[in-house]
């Protein structure tokens, strides 16, 4: 268990403070490789538990040294608030999405000839599909997601055909 667990736990460790949704991805794709390959149930939920406590101790210690991790835990929080909240006052961002995805329209206005990406804090980022739309339009919105759930299905029936899988369960 220390030969896998260790390496990875310092990538995740040393990325978690600057970015904790690649942290999360990153833990949950080697989660789900280890299941995958026939890793112990039991052991994946030791790594699942020790991820829950490392994260706890991590945003404590940021909470109660606000200087060590400047504005990282209070970011966190904001974005579950926002996210979480009734109210009906819409962030900037989701605004600027919105108008992305209607100003592409059906056909879009081109690739590469996107307005709102100037205006969209993460338009690289969080908010890619929304300059995907506006470019391509939804035609071109629904080109990438179908081709993205193909990737998905060829993956699923390669692990389905694969002699290996799931032998310890």
């Amino acid at each position: 268990m220390i030969h896998l667990w260790l390496p990875v736990a310092a990538v995740l460790v040393l990325i978690l403070p600057a970015n904790f949704s690649t942290t999360a991805i990153l833990f949950a794709m080697v989660l789900m490789l280890v299941v995958v390959g026939g890793y112990p149930l039991k052991y994946v939920g030791v790594i699942l538990l020790a991820g829950i406590v490392v994260l706890s101790i991590f945003m404590l210690s940021a909470k109660a040294f606000p200087g060590l991790f400047p504005n990282r835990v209070d970011t966190w929080i904001s974005r579950v608030e926002n996210f979480a909240s009734a109210d009906d006052k819409e962030v900037y961002q989701v605004e600027k999405a919105k108008i992305a995805i209607a100003r592409g329209g059906v056909l879009g206005v081109g690739v590469g000839k996107s307005v709102q990406r100037n205006f969209l804090p993460q338009s690289s980022s969080d908010f890619i599909y929304a300059i995907i739309v506006e470019e391509m339009g939804l035609v071109g919105g629904f080109l990438v997601l179908f081709a993205y759930l193909l990737i998905l299905f060829r993956l699923v029936v390669v692990a389905i055909k694969a002699p290996n899988i799931l032998v310890n369960y």
